[in-house]
């Protein structure tokens, strides 16, 4: 009920600035959908079992790539612009080696592989809306 009020609240907000569908769907409704996911990785940290929580992530993150986007490709095909291509994919492929870097060492992720991670997700939405600029600029 959370995660569908804040989705809701936050298209409005993204709508209201003028921002494209694309950057609205790979920003505000994933964190929306992702909000499970969070909830359970910080509960099971906090029980002492942050292997659920790893294992809930990625397998979250292979079931959206290939069950919701394979399906969603073969409802309909799933067009993205050749420019997005060069943001998108690059930006996925360092984000998940940096943590699989970080999980290496020591095998855990700490405080400061957190705010690392943070930190190139707001590079990342950074450089997609510099990509895909707000409608009407």
């Amino acid at each position: 009920l959370g995660a569908e009020l804040l989705l809701k609240a936050a298209l409005g907000l993204a709508h209201g600035f003028g921002l494209p569908p694309l950057v609205i769907g790979l920003t505000v409704v994933a964190l929306g959908t992702s909000i499970p996911e969070i909830a359970t990785a910080v509960t099971s940290a906090r029980k002492g079992h942050a292997e659920v929580g790893i294992g809930n992530i990625m397998g979250a993150d292979i079931l959206n790539i290939c069950w919701v986007a394979g399906l969603s490709a073969v409802a309909n095909p799933l067009p993205v612009e050749r420019r997005l291509l060069f943001v998108m994919y690059p930006s996925m492929v360092v984000i998940v080696l940096a943590m699989l870097f970080m999980l290496r060492q020591g095998h855990r992720l700490s405080r400061v592989n957190g705010a690392i991670l943070l930190s190139l997700y707001a590079v990342y939405v950074i450089v997609l809306l510099y990509a895909a600029p707000p409608e009407g600029l």
